[in-house]
C-alpha cells in the first residue's frame, strides 16, 4: 500500500519512519511519501492560501494549488485510489473504516491548514470518479491535518498484511469485529505496590482465562463505552455474552431494548426483582433472605423461587441476566453467602439453566408443588 501525505509542513511525518511503520517501509509492505504543497505553488512567495470568498476570518487554501498537487500524485499511483481529507466535519475514523481503507492501493492525504481547503477540490475529484473521504479523529479542532494524517496511516497501515508480525494479536484489540474494548493486561512483577496480578491469569487454565478476559472486556465496554454495545455484531456474541449484557440492562435479541430492573414487593426479608422492557414486565424472580428447611438441617442461605421469563425474550439472555442481577442484589442486601434453589425434577430446562450458572446439586427432596407433593432437586451456589 502507498500513502502520499501532502502538507505545507512535510517534516511532520518523520515520525512515521519509526517503530513498526518504519520497519514495514523498509520491508516494502508500505510506501509512505511526504510532499510539500508549496512545490506546486507559483510566484515569489509560493503562496498556497487566499482570503475567503464572501469575507470572514482566516485564510483558505487555494483550489488551483491543490489541484496541481493531487493531479500529479494520483498520476504516480494505480489501482484503488482514495483521497482522504482530515476535517472536524468529516466521518469519524473507526476501526471498521480503517479496515475498509486497508484494501486500497493508494491513499492520498490532503492536510489542510488555516480555515481549510477550498470546497471545490473535494467536489471536483468526487465528480471525476475518485473516492474522496473527509474524516475526523474526534470532536475537536486542530491547527492542521498533519496529526490526523499520522493517525490514519497508523490505524490503516497496521492492518496491511505483513506489517504486524502476529496478525492474531489484532483480533484481541479494542473495536475488533464485535466492537468490544480490550480486556485489562498485566505483566511482571507479579505484585506491584500491593496490587497483584489476578490469580486466574496465573492458573494455567486457559478456558478460565479466556472466560475472565471476555467478561472483563465486556465490563470495560459497559463502563467506558456503553454506546458501542448497541452497535455490536450479535452473531459474534455468545449466550454468556448476551446474559452479561442483559444483567447490565442491554438486550440485543430479539430486538435492541433497554432493560430496567426494579424491585417489586420489596419486604425486609424478601423481594421480587422484575425486568421491564418498554414499560412492560417481561421477567421476574423472587429472592428470600432465609431458606426453608429443605436439606437435612436448616440452611443459612438465600432462597430463590418463581423464576419467570416471557417466552418472546428467552433468546436474548434475559433469564441469565435477571438471575445474575438478582444474585448481585441479594449479596448487597443480605448477610448470607450461599444461595439455594429447588427445581422440579421434571423441569429439564430449569435444571440445566442453574447448572450452567454455577449451581451444584446438593440433594433431592419431596416438596409441595403445583401437582401435589413432587420431587425437587436442590441446587446451591456461593455468592
Amino acid at each position: 500500500m502507498r500513502f502520499d501525505l501532502i502538507s505545507i509542513f512535510p517534516q511532520f511525518f518523520d515520525a512515521l519512519e519509526l517503530s513498526l511503520l518504519g520497519k514495514a517501509q523498509h520491508n516494502k509492505y508500505l510506501q509512505v511519501a511526504s510532499h510539500d504543497l508549496r512545490d506546486w505553488a507559483e510566484g515569489k512567495h509560493r503562496s498556497v492560501d487566499s482570503s475567503p470568498a464572501g469575507g470572514g476570518a482566516g485564510m483558505v487554501m487555494r483550489a488551483d494549488v491543490w489541484g496541481r498537487a493531487l493531479d500529479q500524485v494520483l498520476s504516480e499511483g494505480n489501482g484503488k485510489q482514495i483521497i482522504a481529507v482530515p476535517t472536524p466535519a468529516g466521518t469519524p475514523l473507526t476501526q471498521d473504516l480503517a479496515r475498509r481503507l486497508s484494501a486500497a492501493d493508494q491513499i492520498v492525504v490532503a492536510c489542510g491548514r488555516y480555515e481549510g481547503i477550498d470546497a471545490r477540490v473535494t467536489e471536483y475529484y468526487r465528480d471525476s470518479g475518485v473516492e474522496v473521504l473527509e474524516y475526523s479523529i474526534g470532536d475537536y479542532v486542530l491547527n492542521g491535518g498533519e496529526v490526523a494524517a499520522i493517525v490514519l496511516v497508523e490505524a490503516v497501515g497496521r492492518l496491511v498484511n505483513g506489517v504486524v508480525g502476529n496478525p492474531h494479536s489484532l483480533e484481541e484489540e479494542s473495536h475488533w469485529q464485535t466492537g468490544v474494548l480490550e480486556y485489562p493486561i498485566y505483566t511482571q512483577p507479579r505484585c506491584w505496590r500491593e496490587n497483584s496480578i489476578p490469580d486466574v491469569l496465573l492458573s494455567g487454565d486457559h478456558k478460565k482465562i479466556d472466560y475472565w478476559r471476555r467478561r472483563k472486556a465486556l465490563e470495560r465496554t459497559v463502563q467506558m463505552r456503553p454506546d458501542l454495545i448497541w452497535q455490536m455484531d450479535q452473531t459474534l456474541l455468545s449466550e454468556r455474552d448476551l446474559e452479561f449484557l442483559a444483567s447490565e440492562g442491554f438486550q440485543l435479541i430479539p430486538a435492541k431494548n433497554e432493560i430496567i430492573f426494579r424491585r417489586l414487593g420489596d419486604q425486609p426479608y424478601s423481594f421480587v426483582l422484575g425486568a421491564q422492557i418498554d414499560g412492560a414486565l417481561r421477567a421476574h424472580i423472587q429472592v428470600h433472605a432465609s431458606c426453608p428447611k429443605i436439606l437435612k438441617k436448616e440452611a443459612d442461605a438465600i432462597f430463590l423461587s418463581d423464576l419467570y421469563v416471557d417466552p418472546l425474550h428467552m433468546r436474548g439472555g434475559l433469564a441469565g441476566g435477571l438471575l445474575e442481577r438478582a444474585l448481585f442484589e441479594a449479596k448487597n442486601s443480605f448477610s448470607s453467602r450461599q444461595c439455594l434453589v429447588a427445581v422440579n425434577i421434571g423441569d429439564k430446562w430449569t435444571r440445566q439453566f442453574y447448572l450452567r450458572h454455577g449451581f451444584k446439586k446438593e440433594g433431592r427432596k419431596r416438596m409441595s408443588g403445583r401437582s401435589g407433593h413432587d420431587l425437587f432437586d436442590i441446587y446451591s451456589r456461593q455468592l
